[in-house]
């Protein structure tokens, strides 16, 4: 059986609660399964944080833990003004995340990602 809680190394408590954040995503998740998707050279994905906190997250679960590549991230630098945008996930306000899927595009200049995700997590 998997292990589902893995050792924290303490430091912050932003650590803390990052770690807390993983062994939990760890307890729900079949990691393994989705390391194995993120591995695939057919799968290719793209992640807008919309400078919201879940962005200080982004790296951490989806580089580190899941083995993406860090250029698949978009806007994951927390901003109290989400950089001067309306965080909603949604066509009007995610426009780099929309311009990457080739969204309105007949012919993109490169493949765009199979999958595309952006979150509206703020504190």
């Amino acid at each position: 059986m998997q292990q589902m809680y893995r050792h924290a190394q303490f430091g912050t408590w932003e650590d803390s609660l990052q770690n807390h954040l993983i062994n939990f995503i760890w307890s729900i998740f079949d990691i393994e399964s989705i390391r194995k998707l993120f591995a695939s050279p057919k799968f290719s994905f793209s992640y807008d944080a919309l400078h919201g906190v879940g962005g200080a997250y982004a790296k951490r679960i989806f580089v580190e833990e899941l083995g993406a590549n860090e250029s698949s991230l978009l806007n994951c630098t927390p901003k109290e003004d989400f950089g001067g945008r309306h965080p909603d996930p949604n066509l009007t306000y995610a426009k780099e995340l929309v311009a990457r899927m080739g969204s309105g595009k007949t012919n993109p200049a490169q493949e765009p990602p199979k999958f595309g995700a952006a979150a509206d997590v703020h504190n």
